[in-house]
């Protein structure tokens, strides 16, 4: 019901947290390593002006010729080193997204549950008002009806009087016919 609802809200507020707060330090970490990777672009493009032959003046390792070193320099420069940190944050992004339509269904389904929480309050006000008013009229009822039956026991006796006077008045009228 609402409880489960609003728990789940809760999970999806907090879980939608720490991602934002994952994707921050995944921008963090790309603008960084972009930037580091700038600057070594520019350190190589520097160290190929001091490039004479194969032998690279950083490792020191033979690599045949100038082209050759120049070559592989430029391609470990082509390379992203950035790119697995990138499909980590289009992962966590995605993540985001997905839990800001939870988000928005879960504060969808706790209001459809508000209104007919809302909606039962007013059928149980409405229900109660045409309880009390049977109740009331039942009462009315009942009251008169207890109160023919009380008199009852008065009647009868003022008709059982009734009678024997009509009785005594027959008994003198047969003793003097």
């Amino acid at each position: 019901g609402l409880e489960d609802q609003t728990k789940s809200e809760h999970l999806c507020v907090q879980n939608l947290s720490k991602e934002r707060a994952s994707e921050n330090e995944l921008l963090r970490q790309i603008t960084e390593s972009e930037r580091n990777q700038s600057d070594l672009k520019v350190l190589l493009t520097n160290l190929q002006g001091h490039i004479l032959d194969g032998v690279c003046p950083v490792c020191g390792d033979d690599h045949g010729s100038k082209a050759e070193l120049i070559r592989r320099i430029q391609r470990h420069t082509k390379n992203d080193p950035v790119a697995p940190v990138r499909a980590v944050l289009v992962a966590t992004r995605e993540r985001i997204k997905n839990l800001d339509v939870a988000l928005v269904n879960a504060k969808q389904s706790q209001e459809g549950f508000r209104q007919q929480l809302t909606n039962i309050q007013v059928q149980k006000k409405l229900l109660s008002t045409e309880i009390q008013r049977f109740l009331d009229n039942l009462a009315k009822v009942t009251g008169n009806l207890e109160l023919e039956i009380a008199r009852i026991p008065d009647v009868i006796s003022k008709e059982l009087s009734k009678t024997q006077q009509e009785l005594g008045a027959l008994s003198r009228e047969m003793k003097v016919s």
